[in-house]
């Protein structure tokens, strides 16, 4: 049987893993699972859940440059002021995690976006693998709200 190799930068993530989402753990086991069996590799788990204060210092240079704004622990698009969003990983519990890229090719990692967007949908036009570059290149996994 397959192991399956998740390894975390700090020891608090594994426990914030526990407390998270189940779809969100059955998402990252199946990421895990596919990156062990077709590529050899372990995923690195970076970050899972975010205060709102480390949510304002990584998306500082977007809210300069206007795209939105944040309003009471409510992220607003700037154009309309009316739409909130709370990031996935400000949710309770957990809706959102942080792996480590570097170590994957940009083939692999089309592989991996392809395999999760359709075998675990998120809806309404929103991916549930992303590959952000946006405080550093990592790449994020999400499910939706119930």
């Amino acid at each position: 049987m397959l192991e399956l190799e998740i390894d975390f930068k700090y020891k608090n993530l594994k426990e914030q893993l526990d407390r998270a989402d189940p779809r969100l753990r059955a998402v990252l086991f199946e990421l895990a699972f596919l990156v062990k069996s077709r590529f050899n590799k372990r995923l690195l788990v970076t970050h899972i859940q975010r205060t709102q204060k480390v949510q304002n210092l990584l998306y500082q240079d977007k809210m300069e440059q206007g795209f939105f704004v944040w309003i009471k622990r409510k992220r607003f698009y700037s154009a309309d002021k009316k739409s909130s969003t709370l990031s996935p990983h400000q949710t309770r519990p957990c809706r959102a995690v942080d792996l480590r890229s570097r170590c994957f090719t940009d083939e692999e990692i089309l592989d991996m976006k392809k395999h999760l967007d359709f075998w675990f949908p998120y809806g309404g036009g929103k991916p549930t693998f992303l590959c952000h570059k946006n405080s550093g290149e990592h790449i994020h996994l999400q499910v939706p709200v119930k």
